[in-house]
């Protein structure tokens, strides 16, 4: 039976060149423009012919390899840009900071009763109000928390904010 379709470009040359561009540092796109091909075509290959897998495995290798002794040689020159290294290695690489925590966490809830919640709220419902203070001390009291007239409150308000609730 005939295959239908056009014919491949591949050829096993293309191994040796795809190693060669990538011990440099190339990426799977500049190997693809060189041997005058789309990438999606050199997918397709890997896929079909052992030996161009094997070789694009090996190239993979040797750029990263180039990338990161490119990066360990450069640390300390005038113009490294680290920010730009390090997206370079992670969109190729797919490098990634790595940022660990530890939360050590431990949370009780007691289950109340209804009585138990009765009794909580009478208990905080008979605490003595403080008595309410002059405007003079609720404008300074406020001031000390970080509230003033720059967030609208006067004497006035402040009155009203610092003195207890009236009596039903």
């Amino acid at each position: 039976m005939k295959k239908i379709g056009r014919p491949t470009k591949y050829r096993r040359w293309m191994c040796e060149r795809a190693v060669e561009l990538m011990r440099g540092g190339a990426s799977l796109n500049e190997v693809a423009a060189d041997l005058g091909v789309w990438k999606e075509n050199m997918t397709d290959w890997e896929k079909v012919h052992e030996e161009f897998h094997l070789a694009l495995q090996h190239g993979r290798c040797l750029a990263e390899a180039w990338w990161e002794k490119k990066g360990r040689e450069d640390l300390n020159a005038e113009r490294f840009h680290s920010a730009t290294y390090g997206l370079t290695m992670a969109n190729r690489f797919g490098w990634r900071s790595k940022v660990e925590s530890t939360v050590n966490a431990s949370v009780g809830v007691a289950a109340l009763s209804t009585d138990e919640i009765r009794q909580i709220l009478e208990e905080l419902r008979a605490i003595e109000p403080q008595p309410a203070c002059s405007g003079r001390q609720a404008a300074i009291s406020l001031q000390e928390t970080g509230v003033g007239a720059a967030d609208g409150v006067g004497a006035s308000e402040a009155r009203n904010l610092l003195a207890p609730p009236e009596a039903d």
